[in-house]
């Protein structure tokens, strides 16, 4: 899904292996604003369709393939139709409406979802839905707001790790395909380029999960736009297990009875440096995850983080060792500064 940052690397990996048939899907043009992360295409096809652009890079490398070219936004209307003609759907999209709309739809027609994400200087990487491991949605339970989950066109990426990322997709996709290895099923890999470091964070199937438990409510796709951007409005302040609470809601936390209730900001020293939340723990996710077994499981957490991300790596990653009441401030300290304080300073 998609010809972009991830896409490209995929594409031209699989194209070059001579996995035989290959769908691309985009609905978008080439800026030369893509061209430092989207090596598929090159500045004589700025303007030009992505897919159509890719094809002809493709072909170029393997004419024995088949590449099929769909030039079309994807949503629930078209989904179900496109991923049924594939054995593996990889992601290659930058936004949470995309990914949950690809993971239910795989979840239900029964596809392997490879799922891989940038942000700046990190990637994360995970075989979904296969043989019977764990979904996006027991990773990440629920959407934030759409504009509280930035993408790379607005948070920028360096060009060499959607690179990395998509490479690895593309090797779980030959793994898949060809049953052999041990496939990223049931972890996360998760890469930070500015420390040269890949983590390996294991994830179990949600015994709650919406779309792939027992107990699932979701049985057909939904209108996820509309689902995404729902997300994040203020509610009571009623805490309950792995709920989403806004930063006004942890404003009333902090004024109020915060007895057994640890707010943890997932950043690093230097971020903190240059904002906080006055009241907040400082835990950066690499150490909250290393010592996870030294934590009272008892307690209630607040976690955030910058935008989010980290905020739900950290969440799955309690959940997975045990901890019952760990909740998620969404939007992290961006949208705390534009709901509670604008005079912290955002980065």
């Amino acid at each position: 899904m998609g010809t972009g940052g991830l896409g490209a690397p995929v594409a031209l990996y699989l194209a070059a292996m001579g996995v035989g048939e290959i769908g691309l899907v985009d609905f978008d043009t080439i800026e030369p604003s893509n061209l430092q992360r989207q090596i598929i295409h090159s500045l004589k096809d700025v303007g030009r369709h992505k897919v159509d652009s890719a094809y002809d890079r493709l072909m170029s490398i393997n004419d024995l393939i088949k590449v099929t070219t769909h030039k079309f936004r994807l949503d629930e209307s078209n989904i179900m139709d496109l991923i049924s003609q594939y054995d593996v759907i990889i992601d290659g999209t930058d936004n949470f409406s995309s990914r949950y709309l690809i993971n239910d739809a795989c979840v239900l027609i029964n596809r392997p979802y490879i799922y891989g994400s940038i942000l700046s200087f990190s990637g994360q990487v995970s075989v979904l839905n296969y043989q019977g491991g764990p979904c996006y949605r027991c990773l990440f339970p629920e959407p934030p707001a759409d504009e509280l989950a930035p993408n790379c066109s607005a948070n920028g990426v360096l060009g060499v790790v959607p690179g990395i990322i998509g490479t690895i997709q593309a090797t779980e996709a030959v793994k898949v395909l060809l049953g052999i290895g041990l496939p990223l099923s049931g972890r996360l890999l998760v890469y930070d380029a500015l420390k040269m470091v890949f983590r390996s964070i294991s994830v179990n199937n949600h015994k709650a999960c919406r779309v792939c438990s027992p107990q699932a409510d979701i049985n057909s796709l939904q209108e996820y736009d509309v689902v995404c951007a729902a997300m994040g409005n203020d509610g009571d302040d009623h805490l309950s297990p792995e709920v989403n609470i806004t930063p006004k809601q942890v404003q009333k936390i902090l004024t109020g009875n915060k007895n057994n209730i640890e707010l943890i900001d997932l950043r690093e020293p230097v971020e903190t440096e240059i904002c906080a939340i006055d009241g907040a723990l400082n835990i950066p996710i690499g150490n909250l995850l290393n010592n996870l077994a030294d934590m009272e499981k008892n307690k209630t957490y607040v976690l955030f983080c910058k935008t989010g991300e980290r905020t739900n790596i950290g969440a799955n990653a309690m959940h997975v060792n045990g901890f019952k009441n760990v909740h998620r401030m969404v939007g992290g300290i961006v949208r705390w500064s534009k709901d509670v304080d604008s005079n912290v300073l955002v980065y």
